[in-house]
């Protein structure tokens, strides 16, 4: 039986994912030019230890009631078998080839020859030997995790994917920690969305002292205002305080919550790091917008130019456009309060606040009302300016 292929739905863009190491978690990394410094060397350690115990276990069922024949590449096999056990690679390939030369039908020597060729790095080898042992053994789920692994160190999701499915189809206790972050791992890679979200959720349920799968749900889920993700993040902050992206996904669910000051909260602290700006600066063009419109303008001018500062280039003009209008309609209270009191100090702040505003309006043009912002600029703005002017005149040269 061959392994069987999934109808995996590729979903058209890259599933988001920021890799992070966390406690009881596993980290993502690009395989090592080492031959045997495998990521997952502890998925592959295990697939062929137990893979050869299936195996022995299924050929002394099949040789039940037949006449004992003595097999030639035996003794060679089992010297092989020893090497691997010290993780000697190369100590095991000869005695391994000339045991499947000698033996071809034998899925536990094509199995082991397989592990030892992945040791070394040989992948599509190493692939050809674990789809020959499947072929030979087609109920040894172990074989399935082995091709899996395998094809997951070539970038090959798609097989990969199907492979460990394949592998969990045949016999659900091959599903352990490792296993789960395995395919999940290789989900999320291949950005087979759907897939990511059941394996995910397997994860949390089975281990739900591990923090991974949770920020995983979290991330996931974070678009569709589920509850199911707000459980996921609230957990994930739970199990990992510490974590600042954590921090970044709980500020995304609260702002679709219009918990505004929490949010923000959230936000502030995940901006600490500047690999999560991106979930930052959103939550504080929501907020500052909030607050425009409540007209808290001066709450609203902190937030926004704030938050300008953790936004990319292409995406400041909507907030200086927005911060433009916002300490636009500040200028007249303060230009008031500053002449009645014939403060310097206040006038040389609206003098300033003034020519911020001109610089983020124009700014803002890129998304904006040209029409509208010209007007406020050639209006509103140079009135002010003269009265502005007239103020600082009676103030003393700085």
């Amino acid at each position: 039986m061959a392994a069987r292929q999934l109808r995996l739905g590729l979903i058209g863009a890259a599933l988001v994912w920021t890799a992070i190491a966390l406690p009881g978690g596993a980290s993502a990394q690009a395989p090592g030019a080492a031959p045997a410094a495998a990521q997952d060397s502890s998925l592959f350690d295990t697939a062929a230890m137990r893979a050869r115990l299936v195996a022995s276990r299924e050929e002394r069922q099949a040789a039940q009631g037949r006449a004992a024949r003595t097999d030639p590449a035996l003794t060679q096999y089992l010297a092989a078998v020893g090497q691997l056990g010290k993780r000697q690679f190369d100590s095991a390939l000869t005695p391994l080839q000339a045991a499947v030369a000698a033996n071809p039908n034998s899925a536990r020597y094509h199995g082991d020859l397989g592990y030892a060729l992945a040791g070394l790095g040989r992948w599509e080898e190493a692939a050809n030997e674990y789809a020959a042992a499947s072929r030979l053994q087609p109920t040894n789920p172990w074989y399935y995790v082995g091709l899996a692994s395998v094809r997951a160190k070539q970038e090959r999701w798609q097989p990969a994917a199907a492979n460990y499915e394949a592998a969990a189809g045949l016999d659900s206790s091959v599903i352990d920690h490792r296993f789960v972050e395995a395919v999940s791992d290789c989900m999320q890679r291949g950005a087979f969305a759907e897939e990511l979200l059941t394996w995910s959720r397997i994860g949390a349920a089975r281990y739900p002292d591990d923090p991974v799968p949770w920020v995983r749900l979290a991330t996931l889920l974070r678009q569709s205002d589920s509850a199911e993700g707000l459980t996921a993040i609230r957990h994930f902050r739970s199990l990992a305080p510490d974590q600042k992206l954590g921090a970044a996904l709980y500020a995304s669910y609260l702002l679709g919550l219009e918990q505004y000051d929490s949010s923000l909260a959230l936000a502030r602290e995940a901006a600490t790091d500047s690999t999560l700006w991106r979930y930052a600066w959103p939550v504080y063009f929501r907020v500052g917008a909030h607050l425009f419109q409540a007209r808290d303008l001066g709450q609203a001018s902190q937030v926004l130019a704030e938050g300008r500062a953790y936004a990319p280039a292409a995406r400041r003009a909507p907030f200086s456009l927005l911060l433009g209008y916002t300490n636009a309609q500040r200028l007249g209270p303060l230009y008031a309060d500053a002449a009645k009191k014939k403060d310097c100090a206040e006038a040389h702040a609206v003098d300033t606040l003034e020519m911020s505003v001109r610089h983020d309006l124009v700014e803002g043009k890129a998304v904006g009302d040209s029409t509208q912002i010209n007007q406020v600029l050639g209006g509103v703005l140079t009135q002010a300016r003269t009265r502005i002017n007239e103020l600082l005149a009676r103030c003393p040269k700085p």
